[in-house]
Order: C-alpha cells, then sequence, then structure tokens
C-alpha cells in the first residue's frame, strides 16, 4: 500500500501523513508468481517496469502506481 501524502506548510515540502493508514485503494497487484511470468519466459523479451507516478511532484494524497509488462500468450 502506499501512504498518504501532504505539504508540509513549514518547509513546502511533500510528506507521509501519519495520522492516517496506507491505503490499497486503486493499486495494481503485483506478485512474485506475475514477476516469473514477466521476466522469465523464454519466449518473448519483456520491458518492465512498477512504481509511483509523479515520484517528484504533488499530485494529491495518493501516489498512483503504474505498472508496464509485456505478457506472453502461448
Amino acid at each position: 500500500p502506499s501512504r498518504h501524502y501532504a505539504i508540509n506548510e513549514q518547509t513546502g515540502k511533500e510528506e507521509f501523513m501519519r495520522t492516517l493508514c496506507p491505503a490499497w485503494a486503486d493499486r495494481v497487484l503485483y506478485n512474485e508468481k506475475m514477476d516469473k511470468l514477466f521476466r522469465y519466459d523464454s519466449f518473448c523479451a519483456s520491458g518492465l517496469y512498477y512504481g509511483l507516478v509523479g515520484e517528484n511532484v504533488y499530485i494529491g494524497q495518493h501516489k498512483p502506481v503504474a505498472l508496464h509488462a509485456t505478457i506472453c500468450l502461448k
């Protein structure tokens, strides 16, 4: 899960909001089984990216995540 973010009024920097629980809403679920499918399939070359969107920009309380992968169908 990701944590909620807010702008610290004193420093102007983005920080975790420690008063709210981490959120699972609207997330890409990615596990070890999928990792093996994406990375080690011998029939295709797979580019894989999984991470935060807008990591260095304040875009609201939640940081969206993104998954870009090639999935081979046999």
